[in-house]
């Protein structure tokens, strides 16, 4: 799996991106890992698959998006990504650019690091065996 964005993973006065961090006061944890993210920078298909549809983050608002891809072991969402429409459907390669980070400071706070998250929906385990 590729990293989307390049970016280190993002640990700021507003919490940790790293997998299991703890939220709202540690009532929940952190179910992705958001990787550091400049707005509007092209973010990279982490992994092969076809990209299935755009995902709205947020009930309350259509503006933060992301999208799914599905892979043959795995499927990945992406969140705080605006899609490249063009590519809803497509089957596109790890490495590939799929679409633009949006800055999701502007949702939550200036402290807030800019980040693009990546959660695994599903994952085959096989593909973690050496057979």
């Amino acid at each position: 799996m590729l990293n989307p964005t390049g970016g280190e993973i993002r640990s700021d006065s507003m919490g940790d991106g790293h997998y299991g961090a703890r939220r709202d006061n540690g009532s929940r944890t952190h179910a992705g890992i958001d990787f550091v993210a400049i707005p509007y920078q092209p973010v990279i298909a982490p992994i092969s698959g076809i990209i299935t549809r755009k995902v709205i983050v947020y009930p309350d608002s259509s503006k933060w998006v992301g999208l799914e891809i599905k892979g043959n072991r795995a499927t990945i969402k992406l969140f705080y990504v605006v899609p490249d429409d063009d590519k809803i459907s497509i089957f596109v390669h790890a490495g590939d650019v799929i679409g633009t980070a949006q800055d999701i400071s502007k949702r939550y706070s200036p402290k807030m690091t800019p980040h693009v998250h990546l959660e695994i929906v599903k994952l085959d385990p096989m593909c973690l065996m050496e057979v």
